[in-house]
């Protein structure tokens, strides 16, 4: 099974690490990044969910398995750099961007640009991951066009094509994600890995003089887009909430007017940006969740659990998780006639508990 990963990037004294702390658990030291690739800050974090919470308790001899995510810091890049970064490798990696942005103000911490002014660095970063994506079309351009001199290849001249069509828009300052592009040139384009392509949340780290602009955190983006969204935390308030007993966080989270940790509103915005759902299974010795996009199709869930079960997929049997908590059991679901057969169009819903049959 795929992996869902965000990398929490930005320009240098954002908070990155700050944020990756706060998403993660981890203890990492701020302003402090390996020199090594292969030691990069990486953390797995199981995804909190209700849903799977009560369908364990159903079956309290199965272990639970939640669902997981991803996450890597990656240490600031300097205006220019991105295009070129031993990095770049990471960021075409991932599902997602998360872009920590500057919002709070320390003369201590001397910021990159003359100015706190999130919406400029969100335009800048923008600006920086359209440029990486131009340059690789165009050495990808040059190659095709040696590759093409003097023969005729339908593929190679598709390609060109697309490429030539993303490159137009990438010109006039559009990121790749909010292009309504067909789904065969959307597919294609995938496989290169685009950064303007993927999906991005814009994380705003506010000053604490600007909590109230937490809930409300819009007005930090240049322009509204698809596949795109933006939070914002206070990095600072946050990380001395979580330094306090378990018992005590929720009444400072109350007093500072904070309704959520920044873990619970990354991973709602991050299944947006996404287009995520989840389905649970219940197995011999196990009880759990899986992501996957919107619209998939049943063989294709099943694929995420194992290929064989997708190669011999023959049907699905499904019942939405609320119908299964109100029986109490799987057995008493069929008896009342809750599980529906489904064949291969079926695509996967939100909260199904799905058995799949499949033949080996």
């Amino acid at each position: 099974m795929k992996k869902m990963k965000f990398a929490l990037f930005g320009f240098p004294k954002t908070g990155k690490t700050t944020l990756f702390n706060l998403l993660t658990g981890a203890e990492y030291e701020v302003g402090f990044h390996p020199k090594k690739k292969d030691e990069l800050h990486l953390r797995t974090c199981l995804i909190p969910d209700d849903r799977l919470d009560k369908l364990a308790a159903l079956f309290p001899e199965k272990e639970k398995k939640p669902a997981t995510i991803d996450f890597i810091d990656l240490v600031g890049f300097q205006p220019g750099e991105i295009k070129t970064s031993s990095y770049l490798v990471q960021l075409r990696l991932v599902d997602g961007l998360a872009h920590v942005v500057r919002g709070f103000k320390a003369e201590e911490i001397p910021h990159i640009h003359p100015e706190i002014n999130p919406r400029h660095d969100i335009s800048r970063m923008e600006e920086e991951l359209i440029l990486a994506d131009l340059l690789s079309i165009e050495k990808r351009l040059s190659k095709l066009e040696k590759e093409l001199r003097g023969k005729t290849s339908s593929l190679g001249l598709r390609e060109k094509e697309i490429l030539e069509k993303a490159q137009q828009h990438l010109l006039k300052g559009q990121p790749l994600r909010e292009i309504d592009f067909l789904r065969e040139e959307e597919k294609f384009l995938r496989a290169f890995s685009f950064l303007s392509q993927k999906p991005i949340v814009q994380a705003i780290n506010l000053d604490e003089s600007e909590l109230t602009k937490i809930e409300s955190p819009q007005e930090f983006l240049p322009r509204p887009g698809p596949r795109q969204a933006v939070m914002a935390f206070c990095g600072q308030i946050e990380s001395e909430i979580t330094q306090l007993p378990p018992q005590e966080q929720e009444q400072f989270l109350r007093e500072y007017g904070l309704k959520e940790f920044s873990i619970a509103k990354f991973l709602r915005i991050s299944f947006q940006v996404l287009n995520l759902i989840v389905f649970y299974t219940v197995g011999k010795k196990e009880v759990k969740a899986w992501t996957i996009p919107e619209n998939t199709p049943a063989p294709q869930a099943a694929g995420v659990i194992h290929t064989d079960m997708e190669k011999g997929f023959i049907r699905a049997e499904v019942i939405p998780v609320k119908d299964l908590l109100q029986c109490g059991s799987w057995a008493q679901a069929r008896e009342k006639g809750l599980i529906q057969l489904h064949g291969k169009d079926y695509s996967i819903q939100d909260g199904d508990v799905v058995y799949f049959r499949f033949a080996t």
